[in-house]
């Protein structure tokens, strides 16, 4: 039989560290909130990988379209090359 002064203490701590509190049910659970919020910076930085091959996409237009004017810009010169012909003619 347990007796003395100090037995109802010794009883307490040996309920404490067999059945420990619920405590650590809530810090799995934060864990777990932790982990659902890198997965969601992770899925974050997926649209942002999305996004810049979206942008790659636009300036590979962009570029197209540079080079549009480009063409369009040497068909100018042309039809000023010609027409610097034709005037030259009718001064002659």
């Amino acid at each position: 039989m347990i007796g003395g002064s100090g037995a109802p203490f010794f009883v307490f701590r040996l309920c404490v560290y067999a059945f420990p509190p619920p405590a650590e049910g809530r810090r799995g659970a934060s864990d777990t909130r932790i982990a659902q919020s890198k997965a969601h910076f992770r899925a974050s930085d997926t649209r942002t990988a999305q996004s810049e091959a979206h942008f790659g996409i636009s300036d590979t237009q962009m570029a197209q379209s540079e080079a549009h004017f480009g063409i369009s810009d040497t068909r100018t010169a042309q039809s000023e090359a010609y027409f610097g012909r034709l005037f030259s003619r009718l001064v002659v």
